[in-house]
Parts: structure tokens; C-alpha cells; sequence
């Protein structure tokens, strides 16, 4: 009963792109073969994916024109703020606008000049646009991102007013401005749940322990102030009658949920949070006794009810995952205070960094796992410092504790880089870990001398060496690789993306503090090339060597002859001096050498350019030697001419190409080509990342190496072989 009340109050709530019609047939097929829970949850699926359908819908069309109007907008949350650029979400106020209901959500974008803060109105000048976005089966879906965030239109500041929040909780926000860092930004962040004013330092070392998320106030916050809160009303003894003191209690509860609820602005995850304790509180007067895990069921279930689209938010798909986590933990142990909250740090630690790990990519290092195992025990105490800074402010206290946190900010960094901890570990240790996970999770786990021996064979770490390779990153339809040599990093090209959370470069920024960015290159200004250039900007530190081509030459460096990265060569072969005509044609096209193999990056270069690459070519005796060719405009028909590709001669020809694409890349005479020419083609596409190595020459292909991280590979890959070819044989016979 535990796992089917879980998975029918949270499962079939995830954004499903599967057809409704479809889901329905399924589930009656289910209940003919008698598996009526598993037709249950295809039924909620279904009429889930209608309502989210139906809300899509209601959006701004993607057709609709642009309109400027004049309103008001409330600042409900504060994304990212630099000085040239400020976006977050806001509320529409205005009546005098026909085209957006009054109350609309809003993706507010705010130019340089304005310093924002949440509950802030701004009264001027808006130009609304609907929310576009590529929508790649498996990938990112902008409008459906943008449902999940309540935001039915983008608004653009064109001028106005800003009229600062005079709330109370703005005047004790205030109290902190002049505060030092890192404890101004930590303050604002934890207990005013805004992260902008959050230290870069601190801010750098929680996002590579995979902690940024409890730099804001969130459901655990929250837990823990209503649980201390719940346990402190016990202890008082009043009133005297056992119920009454319960009413008591729940009544302050429930005070306590809204208080705190109203103090970050109804945020999402704070609501969740306390519709959760409410209910924990008030149940026991109702005469009702049920179990915790059923509780939370019944939440998220209330929950979604109240808000349909909040299924779209990564954060209640992460909060349902906890909460089944929670359940099985609860059934498992029987222990109580804090050795349960221990065995729930490791538990979480062990299983779900693990699977974010092994199943999503993502690369926490050993700190980040440790650290997550001890930083809950210590968050309370935090909280108590701050506020007291905050109520009392006592000068004496605040340096204290901001020396306090800077020494162990400090300490991290230097842990992460000068230490093991910041290393990550390989699959192999990650499976160790999972089964240390696990054994929290059954009743009867295996002999403690088991788990010791695991835990002291997770610090043997295999040796590895560091050889030269280039990874084209799978990051949909754009452009992003990363250049390993030695101890040397470079970055080609940045992504499709928007600065701050829009942006897909965290899927591959380096992961170790240890390992920095030498050098930052980008072909040209296009925005599936370049989009992730101000994000990545902004969280690593600058490198010696930035330099772009086309747009971009001009604000970066321009695009110079050649240099030495570790053991890798990295020539410019195109363009050698000033060049009119597009965009494409200006794009800077790469040699990277190393070991006497060859590999060339195209960017979007079209066939004058490759022309003039070839002359290079030529002229260094590099005609038919070289290896690899990262295809020029992710295999459009304005690149790869057919004398460029049969003089190359490349044993491998790379494509970046997002799955799906609307713009029919790669084409299939562009593929035919190189097929033709001897090559054997890569698509990121079917084979996810790709990585050339330099010393063997080989393309290693990340579906093919990671099976289990992807639902299928080779099947996969061969399916989709066959409906490309059905597909270009149909539009040829047409």
C-alpha cells in the first residue's frame, strides 16, 4: 500500500508526452487484464496531459504579435540580476491592457539602471511577446517550463517607475544591506528566500556540492521552523486539557504556515511546505489517525488539485521522489529523532545523488555527497544565528558570524580544490554507493561489517590518465564541446540558452573546481552557438582566452592564428582578415592537432568559407589527412559542400543536432556525402555526447558507453536509422 499511495498521488502527475487517446486504450486494456491500479494511473495521466493541453492553450500564441502597453507589475521573484540585466517573475496588475487578463504571470525582463527587488511594483511602459521555445521530444519545452512558473507572456521593461516594497518584511530585509558578505547575501537568501545578493564564492561552492537549492527558503526550511514550532507548544504545558492544548497547537501551526508562507510571497515550494504541516497538525482533531506517508500522499495530491500545472515544476516532481524516499524510510526504521534524520541524510544522499548521477549525468563530488549527509543537522543552528543577527543587530554577533561563515566557505573551496573531495566519483563507486543507500531503505539490511568495508572501498579511486580528447556535448539543437588536454580545459562554442535559468550550460561546465576553463572560443553570434556566453561568464572564472567571430567580434576578442592547449594545437584556418557577408560566413573554423591527428571545427561555415579552408588545408599538406570533422551548420544544406567533403577525407564527420529539429537538420544529401566520402557519421542526436580521442583516433559514443542512462541505444539508434531513410525516401518520391 505504501509505493501504490505514493505512486498514484505523484507519478502520474509528471508531464507525460505521450497521447491521451493512447493512455486511455492502454488503461482499458489494463483493467481487461485485471491490473486495475496500473489503469488508474494511465487514466490520471491521460487527463493530466488534457490539462496541461488545455492550459498551453490559454498561453500567449506563438503567432501573436508583440504589443506594447502601459500597467503595473508586482516582482514576485528575482532570477538573475547583473548589472546590465535583471529577470524574474512578475504579476500583471493593469486593467487598461485588453490583451492580458489582470493577474497574469509574467517572465519579467528588466534592462541596466533598475535595482529590483521581490514586492517591488514597477509602474511604466511594457512590451509583451509570447513565450517561444524549441520543443525537442525528451529535451527542453520552453512554453510547458514557462506553465509550470505561471507565466502566460514575457514583459520587457521599456521604461517606468519603481516603487519600492514598504512591506515589514522589506524593512528587515533592509537591515541587511550594509551587512559584509558573505553573510549579507546567505541572510537575504535563507531567510528571505532571495539569492541575488547571494557571494559568488559561496554561490560557486554550492553549486559544484550540488547544494544551490537549500540556498533559498524551501519546504525543508520550513519543516524544520513549523516542526520546532509544533514541539515548542508541546513543552509549554498550556492549556492544561490535553485537546484544547491540541487545538492549540494546530492553531499555531497553522498560524505559523501562512505567516511564513506571506514572508517569501506564497512561493511555490514554501506553499507546498505548509499545506503539508497544516494538514499534519489539524488531523488529529478530526479523529483521523494516519500514517505519514499516507499524509503526504493525501497532499500531494490536495496540492495538485489546487494547482494543476504545478506538475510542470522540477521541484514538486523532486518533492514527490522525497517523499516516497521519506515513506520507504519510514517503514524500513524504526528509529527516532535525530538518528532518523541521519539515516534520512544518508539515505538521500546515497540514493538520489546517485541516480541524479548515473540516470540525469549530473556530477556531484565527494564533498558534495558528504556534505550533504551533514548539513541538515547543522541547518537549524544556522537559521537561529541569522535571525537573531537580524532582530538584535549586535555588531559584534554579525562579524562573528560572517567571519564564522567565510572561514568555512573558504575551507570548502579549498577542499574542492586541493583536495580528493572535489573529485568525482566513477560509476563504479557510485553503484557502491547506491547499495549503501538501498540497505537504509530495507528492513533488514546487510551486517554493519559489509557496509564498512564498502564505505572504506569507496576511497579507492581507480587511476586514470588524462588524455586528449574533445566531448561534443548533447545539449539539443546547438553547438557546445569541451576540449580536455592534460591539465588544460577549453570550451568551443556555448549552447543554445539565456542567461540564468534558461541557460543548458551546467550540462557541461567542468565539475571540479580543480579543472579550469584555459580558453572560451565561439565560431560566430548565432544563439544556438553563443547562448550560454554571459551564464557561463558569470560562473566561472574568466579565462585568459575569450575570443569569438561574426557578431561578436568587436565586445570579445577576435579570433586569433593559433595556440598551444596542454599537448592540443589549436590553429585558425578561417577567417584570415576582414570578411563581409553573413553571419555563417564569418564564422571562425578551427585545426586542433595533437599526436599527428587532425580534427576540424566547422561552426556554420558555408561553401565560400569551406573553400578557403581547403586552400589552407592545402597549403599545410593536410589535404585527406584529416580525422575528424565537426560538420559545418549541424549538417545543413548551406554547408558541407561536395568538394570540400570528398577532399577532406575524414574517417569521422561529428553532427550537433538537437533530436526533432525544426529545421530538418541533418539533411540527407548532406549525410549521403559524407558516407560516401568513407566517413562514418555521429549524430548527438541518436548517440548523445561524442568524444574524439587524439591518441587512438576513435569516436566513443555516450549512448553506446552509458546504456543505462538512456531508455535505449543501438535499438534506438537503428529505429531511427529506418525512419529517416523512410522519411527521406517518402519526400523524394513526393
Amino acid at each position: 500500500m505504501i509505493i501504490w499511495s505514493l505512486i498514484v498521488s505523484s507519478l502520474p502527475w509528471f508531464p507525460s508526452a505521450l497521447s491521451p487517446f493512447f493512455l486511455i486504450l492502454l488503461a482499458i486494456m489494463l483493467v481487461l487484464s485485471r491490473l486495475r491500479w496500473f489503469a488508474l494511473a494511465c487514466v490520471l495521466l491521460a487527463l493530466q496531459e488534457i490539462r496541461i493541453t488545455d492550459h498551453v492553450d490559454l498561453m500567449w500564441s506563438e503567432r501573436m504579435r508583440s504589443q506594447t502597453c502601459e500597467g503595473i507589475v508586482v516582482i514576485d521573484r528575482i532570477s538573475t540580476q547583473t548589472r546590465d540585466f535583471t529577470s524574474g517573475s512578475a504579476v500583471w496588475k493593469s486593467v487598461g491592457c485588453r490583451a492580458l487578463p489582470q493577474g497574469s504571470g509574467l517572465k519579467l525582463q528588466v534592462g541596466p539602471g533598475y535595482l529590483l527587488q521581490p514586492g517591488d511594483h514597477i509602474e511604466g511602459q511594457f512590451k509583451l511577446s509570447p513565450i517561444v521555445g524549441l520543443q525537442n521530444p525528451g529535451g527542453f519545452d520552453a512554453r510547458r517550463h514557462a506553465l509550470g512558473n505561471g507565466w502566460l507572456a514575457k514583459a520587457s521593461l521599456l521604461e517606468g517607475v519603481v516603487v519600492p516594497d514598504q512591506t515589514k518584511r522589506a524593512a528587515a530585509r533592509d537591515r541587511t544591506i550594509n551587512w559584509p558578505d558573505p553573510l549579507r547575501g546567505l541572510t537575504q537568501a535563507l531567510l528571505f528566500g532571495e539569492k541575488q545578493a547571494l557571494d559568488q564564492q559561496l554561490l560557486d561552492v554550492f553549486k559544484t556540492l550540488g547544494l544551490s537549492h537549500m540556498l533559498a527558503i524551501s519546504g525543508l526550511h520550513v519543516g524544520l521552523f513549523l516542526g520546532a514550532l509544533w514541539w515548542l507548544m508541546g513543552r509549554l504545558g498550556w492549556p492544561k486539557h490535553p485537546m484544547h492544548r491540541m487545538y492549540f497547537r494546530a492553531l499555531i501551526v497553522c498560524l505559523g504556515a501562512y505567516l511564513i508562507s506571506s514572508w517569501t510571497l506564497f512561493s511555490p515550494s514554501v506553499v507546498r511546505a505548509s499545506v503539508m504541516a497544516s494538514l499534519i497538525s489539524c488531523l488529529p482533531l478530526l479523529g483521523v489517525q494516519l500514517r505519514l506517508y499516507q499524509i503526504l500522499a493525501i497532499t500531494l495530491i490536495g496540492v495538485v488539485l489546487f494547482d494543476p500545472m504545478i506538475a510542470l515544476s522540477t521541484g514538486f516532481l523532486m518533492s514527490a521522489g522525497a517523499v516516497l524516499l521519506i515513506a520507504q524510510i519510514l517503514w524500513a526504521s524504526r528509529s527516532k529523532g535525530l538518528t532518523q534524520l541521519l539515516w534520512f541524510q544518508i539515505a538521500f544522499s546515497c540514493v538520489l545523488a546517485t541516480l541524479l548521477s548515473l540516470c540525469l549525468g549530473f556530477a556531484y563530488p565527494w564533498l558534495g555527497i558528504v556534505a550533504n549527509v551533514l548539513i541538515v543537522p547543522l541547518l537549524p543552528l544556522l537559521l537561529v544565528l541569522l535571525t537573531l543577527c537580524v532582530t538584535m543587530q549586535w555588531s559584534w554577533l554579525i562579524s562573528q558570524v560572517n567571519t564564522l561563515i567565510d572561514w568555512c566557505v573558504s575551507g570548502l573551496d579549498w577542499l574542492l580544490v586541493q583536495t580528493s573531495f572535489g573529485h568525482i566519483p566513477s560509476d563504479w563507486i557510485l553503484g557502491l554507493l547506491l547499495i549503501i543507500g538501498i540497505s537504509t531503505l530495507l528492513p533488514k539490511f546487510s551486517p554493519r561489517w559489509f557496509i564498512a568495508l564498502l564505505s572504506i572501498l569507496l576511497f579507492i579511486q581507480p587511476w586514470t590518465t588524462h588524455q586528449s580528447r574533445l566531448i561534443v556535448h548533447d545539449i539539443g539543437q546547438g553547438s557546445a564541446a569541451t576540449l580536455a588536454s592534460q591539465h588544460s580545459r577549453a570550451i568551443f562554442d556555448l549552447a543554445a540558452g539565456q542567461a540564468g535559468r534558461w541557460s543548458r550550460i551546467g550540462q557541461f561546465l567542468p565539475s571540479s573546481r580543480g579543472q579550469s576553463i584555459d580558453g572560451i572560443f565561439v565560431s560566430h553570434g548565432d544563439m544556438d552557438h553563443s547562448g550560454g556566453l554571459v551564464d557561463t561568464i558569470q560562473n566561472v572564472a574568466i579565462p585568459n582566452v575569450v575570443e569569438g567571430g561574426g557578431s561578436l567580434d568587436g565586445w570579445l576578442g577576435s579570433c586569433r592564428k593559433k595556440h598551444l592547449l596542454g599537448d592540443v594545437v589549436v590553429e585558425l584556418l578561417w577567417p584570415l582578415y576582414p570578411v563581409e557577408g553573413s553571419e555563417n560566413r564569418q564564422s571562425c573554423v578551427y585545426l586542433l592537432s595533437s599526436k599527428g591527428r587532425y580534427l576540424l571545427m566547422m561552426g556554420d561555415a558555408d561553401w565560400f568559407s569551406e573553400a578557403q579552408v581547403v586552400k589552407e588545408l592545402n597549403r599545410r599538406g593536410l589535404i585527406g589527412r584529416i580525422h575528424a570533422v565537426v560538420v559545418s551548420h549541424h549538417g545543413a544544406r548551406d554547408g558541407s559542400n561536395p568538394s570540400f567533403v570528398s577532399l577532406i577525407g575524414a574517417n569521422h564527420a561529428l553532427v550537433s543536432v538537437g533530436r526533432s529539429n525544426r529545421y530538418g537538420h541533418p539533411h540527407h544529401d548532406v549525410l549521403e556525402r559524407w558516407i560516401a566520402s568513407g566517413a562514418t557519421i555521429h549524430r548527438t542526436d541518436l548517440d548523445g555526447a561524442l568524444s574524439f580521442d587524439f591518441a587512438t583516433g576513435e569516436v566513443a559514443r555516450y549512448r553506446e558507453d552509458n546504456p543505462q542512462r538512456w531508455i535505449s541505444s543501438r535499438a534506438s539508434h537503428q529505429s531511427d536509422e529506418l525512419y529517416d531513410r523512410s522519411t527521406t525516401d517518402s519526400l523524394v518520391d513526393d
